[in-house]
């Protein structure tokens, strides 16, 4: 979700603190834990596509497992077509992000990126 996205649903602009260093999800987990840590704030709403959200949720449960700092996961649904059939874009997506899964679960982070 876009800042834009979020103030146009109603959250307040200054309530939002935006991490855009990160190049994959793991990544974005050790950049949010240091900007929560330093705000001191005790939870978080974490938004990612629906597609990747299980390895969103992986890699935050790894680098938050030391705090005591509560996370709620909402998956921002992509829709890609209008078929209830998977296009060549949607099928390539699917495997890319099952293959990068796989991939987190053996915490391989360093070879994979978005």
């Amino acid at each position: 979700m876009t800042a834009e996205r979020a103030i146009g649903l109603g959250v307040p602009e200054e309530q939002l603190i935006l991490e855009e260093q990160a190049t994959s999800p793991y990544n974005t987990g050790i950049y949010t834990k240091d900007l929560m840590e330093m705000h001191q704030l005790e939870s978080a709403i974490i938004v990612s596509s629906d597609y990747h959200i299980r390895r969103t949720k992986l890699a935050s449960e790894r680098v938050f497992k030391d705090t005591e700092i509560e996370r709620t996961y909402v998956a921002a649904r992509i829709v890609m077509g209008d078929s209830l059939v998977m296009n060549k874009n949607e099928i390539h997506y699917t495997l890319s992000e099952l293959t990068k899964y796989i991939g987190y679960t053996f915490r391989m982070y360093g070879y994979i990126d978005w």
